[in-house]
């Protein structure tokens, strides 16, 4: 980048305080989710929904407050536990859109990975937030009728795995077998 234009661009001050808060937030989150119980409680599902509506409110604030935690702000372990959070926010849907046009901008400035964007505009495809309703990148799985993961039905099959190569990710077999390892 020439010089000119890299004096024209505004520097942004790290912020760790913000870093720090996106980072315990994200091992609670993981925390959790990886202790649910096969069968979920009544108890359970509440703490979810509190964990999730939590995360999501205090990040709603921090993104008005400083626009999307890249990783020149918050580093890319900061930049990750965003994305995740994000993705978790799936009840406010409008909220995942609107975070996913920053996180675009973010990706666009190189200050965000692609993959994160793939991730969130695949889950708000699944759950009914963009046209066509398909993800494009098949990172959102379920599990079938008879019982097997599976990635939601995608748009374009044929080209996914070429998609998916473009931003550094396995291939959808491949994603498949791996979350069914780590699920079963």
């Amino acid at each position: 980048m020439p010089a000119a234009v890299a004096a024209q661009r505004p520097r942004v001050q790290r912020d760790e305080t913000l870093r720090r808060e996106l980072l315990r937030r994200r091992d609670v989150d993981e925390e959790f989710r990886s202790n649910l119980p096969a069968r979920l409680t009544e108890e359970a599902c509440a703490r979810w929904k509190e964990v999730d509506e939590g995360n999501t409110e205090w990040l709603r604030q921090a993104i008005a407050r400083v626009g999307w935690p890249g990783r020149r702000l918050c580093d890319d372990d900061g930049s990750e536990a965003a994305w995740l959070l994000a993705q978790h926010a799936d009840r406010q849907p409008h909220l995942q859109v609107a975070w996913a046009d920053l996180l675009a901008e973010a990706v666009t400035a190189g200050d965000a990975e692609p993959w994160h964007l793939a991730f969130l505009e695949d889950r708000i495809a699944i759950h009914g937030g963009t046209e066509g309703g398909l993800p494009w990148f098949g990172t959102q799985f379920r599990k079938s009728p008879g019982g097997q993961w599976e990635p939601f039905p995608i748009r374009d099959p044929e080209g996914v795995d070429q998609r998916r190569a473009e931003l550094g990710l396995d291939t959808l077999a491949e994603r498949t077998k791996k979350i069914a390892d780590e699920n079963d």
